[in-house]
């Protein structure tokens, strides 16, 4: 998510990695999520895949406000998510409403989060085209939703944090949808935020 933005810069000497857990870090968690093995259409943009979705983030919310790993959480008290639902504002009317979901994701160029701005290439995953085309930005289907979330961490060793985010998702998704867990070390990256331009979390955006 920090890729294209000048004030966010990423530092991969070893002492910025070192310092870990000493100032403000934040540990990302991602879901990644697709149309079951058995449908015939793997394009996850349709309007079932974004209210499963939906119906997904607001099945987690709960249990990740609370002690005593919360998530980041935006003004509103909610958790900060980086979500394809931002184009539709998170509101399952306005989604419902969308004759054209292709259509909103390519060309909504204002959809922001926390003021942060979000581009289809942060929320889908697999993105291809059907035709050659002469920017890379344009696609026609995407094989996964890719959906954010974000907590504060005091521990880079200490994998509580995660185990109980592991814990949380199957819970949250019983009987909505399958989940498959990947184990896998995590990776550390520093960055360097401006705070001018990223006011709401300057202060906690050191390194993630």
């Amino acid at each position: 998510m920090w890729a294209g933005y000048d004030a966010l810069r990423k530092h991969e000497d070893s002492v910025s990695i070192a310092q870990c857990g000493n100032g403000k870090t934040l540990r990302v968690e991602r879901l990644l999520i697709a149309p079951s093995n058995n449908v015939d259409d793997d394009d996850a943009l349709d309007h079932r895949m974004l209210l499963l979705t939906l119906e997904l983030e607001h099945r987690l919310g709960p249990p990740l406000t609370s002690d005593p790993f919360s998530c980041l959480k935006g003004p509103d008290g909610a958790c900060f998510v980086i979500s394809p639902l931002a184009f539709w504002s998170y509101d399952e009317k306005t989604l419902l409403s969308d004759t054209n979901i292709l259509e909103t994701l390519s060309h909504n160029k204002s959809t922001t989060v926390s003021g942060v701005p979000i581009t289809p290439s942060m929320v889908l995953a697999g993105r291809g085209s059907y035709e050659h085309h002469v920017t890379s930005s344009r696609f026609d289907y995407a094989s996964h939703l890719a959906v954010t979330y974000f907590f504060p961490e005091k521990d880079c060793v200490d994998d509580t944090g995660h185990q109980y985010w592991r814990e949380a998702v199957p819970l949250a998704a019983s009987k909505i949808a399958e989940v498959n867990g990947h184990s896998h070390p995590p990776t550390i990256v520093a960055l360097q935020v401006d705070s001018s331009w990223f006011k709401f979390f300057s202060s906690i955006m050191t390194c993630s």
